[in-house]
């Protein structure tokens, strides 16, 4: 029988993964720290997960299959309505857990004061080369801010975590933030951390924690008109706030305006851009898109990919 309040619910919301995800569950049942269950979120697969092997596999599975295909943040919803632990925990069904991943959350999250509603850990990201495994990046964000105001500012103009970077949040925090936004297809994670930081402080466990997989295939952050729509709804929800700082305000609308440009939404594009422009005249950037994509049309993104390329390239 499954625990009836673990300390940890592990959400893996997943869709047409099966064997990806037999991987990740193995990386949870693998954990030093043993007092959890793992509530997979099924997003209505269609390419037969076993839901009775994986019960088999470990009586703290809790199997929940989605009747219609919501996407991710419905898939993440369904996995915290489910839940019982007090810490709820996001593994995506394509990456893995590190052995003490459980274990150091648990360690550092106890010894925080309740102001502190959600963790995140160092990642470790790889890829499959000529059939072998090579490290690509590691990293450990550690932000440092003066008060929770200044994160806030900070997570709407840029945010280097998201749910696959070990997130962690108490379970009390879904009812003051609310859950996943259904209505975002994409930047649902930059949605959720916007809102819990806002409300909440947060401790980074120091260490290496969690393994992301680089691999080929379908991914909605390659989306570009959900990636437009996303952050014109973030804007909308946080207007009085990015009002308040004229290069937030610039920064994001640049960024909108650039994805609707990408969608092949000119007109869109063209609005967002200047709008950043009305705040932050001289924003080189902003006239450099706005100009790039009025010339080239419909070729534009293509010039503004290889131009984004040759300037990782040159500057790293």
């Amino acid at each position: 029988m499954a625990l009836s309040s673990p300390t940890f619910s592990v959400v893996i919301p997943t869709y047409n993964r099966a064997q990806l995800l037999l991987r990740a569950v193995h990386s949870v049942l693998n954990q030093t720290f043993q007092d959890f269950e793992i509530v997979i979120a099924d997003d209505a697969s269609t390419d037969g997960i076993d839901a009775t092997e994986l019960s088999q596999l470990d009586s703290r599975i809790v199997y929940v299959r989605r009747q219609e295909n919501g996407g991710n943040a419905a898939a993440r919803n369904t996995g915290v309505t489910a839940a019982k632990g007090r810490y709820i925990a996001f593994l995506d069904d394509d990456d893995e857990y590190m052995p003490h991943f459980l274990e150091e959350s648990a360690r550092v999250l106890q010894s925080q004061p309740d102001s502190v509603g959600f963790s995140w850990s160092g990642i470790q990201k790889v890829k499959e080369e000529n059939e072998k495994e090579v490290v690509v990046e590691e990293r450990i964000w550690m932000p440092t801010y003066r008060n929770r105001e200044d994160a806030y500012v900070s997570f709407l103009r840029s945010r280097r975590v998201g749910t696959d970077c070990g997130l962690v949040v108490k379970r009390s925090c879904f009812d003051v933030v609310g859950l996943f936004d259904e209505s975002l297809r994409k930047a649902v994670d930059t949605d959720m951390l916007i809102r819990l930081v806002r409300n909440y402080d947060f401790v980074v466990v120091p260490s290496i924690q969690v393994k992301i997989h680089d691999h080929a295939g379908p991914r909605v952050r390659k989306n570009a008109a959900a990636g437009a729509d996303a952050y014109a709804r973030i804007i909308a929800k946080h207007l009085e706030t990015i009002q308040q700082h004229p290069s937030l305000w610039a920064a994001l609308h640049y960024k909108t305006g650039w994805l609707f440009y990408h969608a092949k939404n000119r007109a869109q594009g063209r609005a967002y851009l200047l709008k950043a422009l009305s705040r932050r005249p001289f924003f080189f950037k902003a006239w450099s898109a706005l100009i790039l994509f009025e010339t080239f049309g419909t070729e534009a993104p293509q010039v503004h990919r290889q131009i984004s390329q040759q300037k990782e390239q040159m500057f790293g």
